[in-house]
């Protein structure tokens, strides 16, 4: 059986904040943050009950690495 795609939650917020910032709000979509990140939507649901829940936590700040 092939591996699961893992995603952390931060990927994933990163993902929709590149999806609004280059296609706009309305581009936001369960299988458009999918796309970019190469996957089915399950790993996105395994992370995040549904895309209320997603929203609620995307408009969060998500910490940026220091290099």
């Amino acid at each position: 059986m092939p591996k699961h795609a893992q995603f952390t939650k931060e990927t994933i917020i990163r993902t929709c904040i590149d999806i609004i910032k280059t296609e706009g709000a309305e581009a936001l979509t369960a299988r458009s943050i999918c796309k970019k990140l190469g996957c089915s939507v399950a790993p996105l649901f395994w992370a995040f009950e549904n895309m209320d829940k997603l929203m609620s936590r995307e408009s969060q700040p998500v910490p940026l690495p220091v290099s």
